[in-house]
């Protein structure tokens, strides 16, 4: 169970990783500053799987730093959300 888990969640995260495609935006999810339930509920997912894509690219998460996150904080900045889109790929725009 644990490693179909594991698989799924690494499907996922390639799924929405997009930081080396050029793919065109189709979505346009306004960057603003959002707390972390907000943005899981753009992108439809529990906050806890949210944070686990996050925290698990090095790369996303050394850039968030430079940016002044920490795990304490409750909401992203407008900047950070915008590294969050290139990395995990934007939301699917609620119609």
């Amino acid at each position: 169970m644990k490693t179909l888990q594991n698989t799924v969640q690494k499907f996922m995260k390639e799924f929405f990783h997009k930081k080396n495609s050029e793919k065109n935006m189709i979505n346009t999810v306004e960057p603003k500053r959002y707390t972390k339930s907000q943005l899981a509920a753009l992108y439809n997912r529990p906050v806890k799987t949210l944070m686990r894509w996050i925290h698990d690219d090095k790369e996303l998460m050394e850039e968030l730093k430079e940016l002044g996150y920490n795990h304490y904080q409750k909401e992203f900045k407008k900047e950070q959300i915008r590294i969050i889109f290139d990395y995990i790929g934007e939301p699917d725009c609620p119609k």
